[in-house]
């Protein structure tokens, strides 16, 4: 087998975990099938990631990555209304054009869950990844620290988008997913307009 540079082969392998999971499902994402699906051996998995959970979370890195790739909104940092009804429109149109990568992120997550065992804190890292992407558009770099009301807003973008994922996966209608997205995005703007006005009193 021909010597692949070590950041080669992570990238081939989070690319054949992707696949893998997106075509077979978490359960069927040994390290020995997505070693395979990578050209690769399974000792190369073991000396590119320290455990199958570091391998899942690079994994899920790269779809962040992906979903950062679509658009710049960092230009609506500052403006928290637009700005979260921009995060979910754009989480909502990255799902239709790479429909199995969200399928992946989702199962990702599930399975960070279900898996958790005492010291790996993989789901409470994917969760704060994706929390800190949305904070990278709310806020501005130099402001620091978000404010708690951020940290709601943030929240509430994920939780919507996460409930608007899973209705599209069962329904798989295109139309419905982007015009309920289109709903939420009003009410986000309506709630987070409500929320600064309270924080000004």
């Amino acid at each position: 087998m021909p010597h692949v540079p070590a950041d080669e082969r992570r990238q081939q392998l989070v690319d054949a975990t992707l696949r893998v999971v997106a075509r077979e499902g978490m359960a069927n994402a040994t390290t020995r099938r997505i070693a395979q699906e990578a050209g690769a051996s399974t000792a190369a998995i073991h000396y590119c990631f320290s455990s199958k959970e570091d391998l899942y979370l690079a994994t899920y890195k790269s779809l962040v990555d992906q979903e950062r790739g679509m658009s710049d909104l960092t230009g609506y940092a500052g403006d928290l209304p637009e700005a979260a009804a921009r995060i979910l429109t754009r989480g909502t149109e990255w799902a239709i054009d790479y429909p199995d990568s969200a399928r992946v992120a989702y199962e990702l997550t599930l399975w960070a869950g279900r898996h958790h065992v005492d010291g790996d804190a993989t789901a409470v890292t994917i969760y704060e990844l994706s929390l800190n992407e949305i904070y990278a558009v709310m806020v501005p770099a130099d402001q620091g620290n978000p404010a708690p009301s951020v940290g709601v807003l943030a929240r509430l973008v994920i939780a919507i988008m996460d409930g608007l994922l899973l209705q599209w996966f069962a329904h798989e209608d295109t139309d419905r997913f982007r015009e309920d997205t289109a709903s939420a995005c009003v009410m986000l703007r309506r709630f987070a307009m409500a929320m600064l006005d309270d924080l000004a009193a």
